[in-house]
């Protein structure tokens, strides 16, 4: 039995999906059909009766029927913009704009609002009522990531889907009837999880909004840059939208192999450090240490030299530890450096973070860095905390705080734990080449590092998907490649003597 069949759309014939949703389809030539409460992520709900298409031929019934609940069968006839669909479309567009509170120009969903758009398309530019409006509660606290403005709600139901089909908690209900329909949760409590943001994601209006980005920009003011989030090992892909090189709002991008349609809270909303400039404590120009042992203003060719030296001075006692948020063109250039440092080096390697217990079985892995995977495959050493507290404490203690120690990367400050830190100092010098200095002011050298959201590159995830990151913001023009600056610091200890490179 064959799996497709042909199907009259519109009078034209196509081959269609024997059994497939007949809404996707419709979608995929292009028919654009409105809809509320339809979501290709969640189950089929039917409630807002946007998606009407007429049936001439065989469905569950001629006439008027909703694309998303019906599936395709052999001898359909289909007709997507009839006097009877437009009228249908416009009849439940007013029914819903007869309660909608319309305050548009207040609403951070203007610009992106499906109930804009189908208002917009079907000529609802004004009402035939003169009845007053139902008043509900508009800043309806629902805990510490969503508010909820009730009167704006449609009760497609789609939030309340997603607690119940994707997370399996739910939490979201529609209370009384009719009229008097509303949305809240059990008990009037707090919504609770990591994956909350998502419900905001999915409302086609501006019912839920995030408490971070509320009020912060329109739509059409953000820049969009596709990449992958850094906060855990899955690489969920994202939209990173920002205004005046400033994050303002992270989203989920749609990829079946890899996170769906969704991603989690902390990826989502954890993008502050991104945001950090020198004011904030960003390092963004070289620092080395003078005679007195204060840090001063270089150039990034002093910086290089400065490094370059002061590994060699480490007698065979250096340590040179990458970032786990590090990409593979970073890691191939860390390789490099070590290389060139050869004899000089005690030990050398990727930070492996310890198991965090934040996983679930939705998203989130315990594994709170994107590339271990990749920079494990490229051939970099993985080095745990409990490994690098025994180097530290064994093997370069007894050599009277001449060890030299290269932490490179962006992240480093926020995954050794502090009892490292502080035996890293105890037991010689630090270098420090990453995004803050706050938590090693005691570094020798600082070089400024980009974090992920500066940089290209790539990222292996947990699942060895290799995955492009792009650069969503502009990094300071102080503050170099770190690739590159790698490279050049491999260069400098490849030259001998007299300056000249050593054969490789």
């Amino acid at each position: 039995m064959s799996d497709t069949t042909r199907i009259l759309v519109d009078g034209v014939e196509h081959e269609a999906p024997l059994g497939g949703r007949l809404i996707d389809f419709l979608n995929d030539l292009a028919k654009d059909v409105p809809h509320f409460c339809y979501h290709p992520g969640l189950p089929i709900d039917a409630s807002c009766r946007q998606c009407q298409v007429e049936s001439k031929g065989k469905s569950s019934k001629p006439g008027l029927i909703v694309a998303c609940r019906e599936t395709i069968v052999e001898g359909m006839e289909i007709l997507t913009g009839s006097p009877a669909v437009e009228q249908a479309r416009a009849a439940v567009m007013e029914f819903l704009l007869k309660n909608h509170p319309l305050d548009c120009p207040i609403c951070d969903k203007a610009g992106e609002c499906t109930l804009q758009d189908n208002a917009y398309r079907t000529g609802q530019d004004e009402g035939r009522t003169h009845e007053p409006r139902r008043h509900l509660p508009k800043r309806k606290d629902l805990g510490d990531k969503i508010l909820l403005d009730n009167e704006r709600c449609i009760l497609c139901r789609r939030c309340i889907r997603f607690f119940d089909h994707v997370t399996g908690e739910p939490q979201l209900k529609v209370f009384s009837r009719g009229d008097r329909s509303w949305l809240g949760t059990f008990f009037d409590e707090p919504l609770t999880g990591n994956y909350q943001g998502n419900i905001v994601d999915v409302c086609p209006v501006g019912a839920l909004t995030l408490k971070k980005f509320r009020f912060r920009s329109r739509p059409w003011f953000m820049q969009r840059t596709n990449t992958v989030c850094g906060s855990c090992s899955r690489g969920c892909n994202t939209v990173v939208e920002t205004r005046d090189d400033e994050i303002l709002r992270i989203r989920p991008r749609l990829t079946p192999e890899v996170n769906g349609f969704w991603m989690c809270d902390e990826g989502r909303l954890d993008y502050d450090a991104y945001n950090l400039g020198a004011d904030d404590g960003r390092l963004v120009e070289p620092a080395v240490a003078d005679a007195g042992g204060a840090l001063a203003t270089a150039t990034l060719d002093e910086a290089v030299a400065a490094l370059a030296r002061w590994l060699r001075e480490g007698d065979g006692q250096a340590v040179a530890l990458l970032s786990p948020w590090a990409t593979l063109e970073d890691g191939a250039a860390f390789a490099a450096l070590c290389e060139a440092l050869g004899d000089g080096l005690a030990a050398a390697g990727f930070f492996q973070p310890a198991p965090s217990g934040r996983g679930d079985a939705l998203l989130r892995t315990d594994e709170d860095a994107p590339n271990c995977r990749g920079l494990r495959e490229a051939g970099l050493t993985a080095i745990d905390a409990a490994s690098l507290e025994r180097l530290l404490d064994e093997k370069l203690a007894a050599h009277h705080g001449r060890a030299r120690i290269l932490l490179s990367g962006y992240g480093l400050d926020r995954l050794l734990p502090d009892g490292i830190k502080l035996r890293a100092k105890g037991v010689g010098e630090v270098a420090l080449h990453g995004h803050v200095l706050a938590s090693f002011p005691f570094a020798r050298l600082a070089i400024p590092a980009r974090t992920p959201m500066e940089k290209a590159g790539y990222w292996v995830n947990l699942d060895g998907r290799r995955q492009y990151l792009r650069p969503a913001l502009k990094a300071p023009a102080s503050v170099p490649d770190d690739a590159a600056f790698l490279a050049r610091v491999a260069a400098e200890l490849s030259r001998d003597r007299s300056g000249q490179e050593v054969e490789a």
